[in-house]
């Protein structure tokens, strides 16, 4: 449509309805359009946002996860499906806590639950299970994101794995006992 002089791309809602005499004859037809041009926009904007977000969070190496107020799973990136093996129904069904090594399990769920509860942040390490089975160690992480009322809408958390770090922690400390060992020898 031409605006203030230059032609501009809007978007429209028509509706057509018939116009009726006394006898149900159509003698014309209604015509209203609903200028909707910012409403699409906007949802196009949201799009990009989201597929934005998507982009980046698939192309992090932690797994991020992102959970309603109550911890239930909304959105896994790519590294979460392809670590498990599963799609983000099959996992949002199956609930991510069950990946959590039996050993850490009650720990993990503590302080999960005591997170949940007050809105404070998540930090522990934890083995978390893989699409073969193997059990690998990981930083968790979450924050709540928390409404202009102090009220937590949703969580975001990352997961690192740190399986290196922790052979490597593991290897260093069985040098110190080999070495403590030798000099007291």
């Amino acid at each position: 449509l031409m605006k203030n002089g230059k032609m501009e791309t809007g978007f429209f809602n028509f509706t057509y309805k018939p116009l009726r005499n006394e006898e149900g004859e159509i003698y014309g037809i209604l015509n209203m359009a609903l200028d909707v041009t910012e409403m699409v926009e906007s949802k196009n904007l949201l799009k990009e946002r989201e597929r934005h977000f998507r982009l980046m969070t698939d192309l992090m190496p932690e797994k991020v996860i992102n959970t309603n107020a109550n911890g239930e799973a909304i959105y896994f990136n790519q590294n979460w499906l392809d670590y498990t093996g599963m799609n983000s129904e099959q996992l949002k069904k199956q609930n991510w806590e069950t990946f959590v090594h039996p050993d850490d399990e009650d720990n993990f769920r503590e302080k999960w639950h005591h997170s949940l509860n007050t809105g404070s942040g998540f930090d522990m390490e934890v083995r978390l299970r893989n699409s073969e089975g193997n059990y690998l160690w990981h930083l968790c992480r979450a924050e709540a994101v928390k409404g202009e009322n102090g009220e937590v809408k949703m969580w975001i958390g990352t997961n690192t794995e740190i399986q290196r770090l922790k052979e490597e922690e593991k290897r260093k400390e069985d040098f110190l006992k080999m070495v403590s060992h030798e000099l007291k020898t």
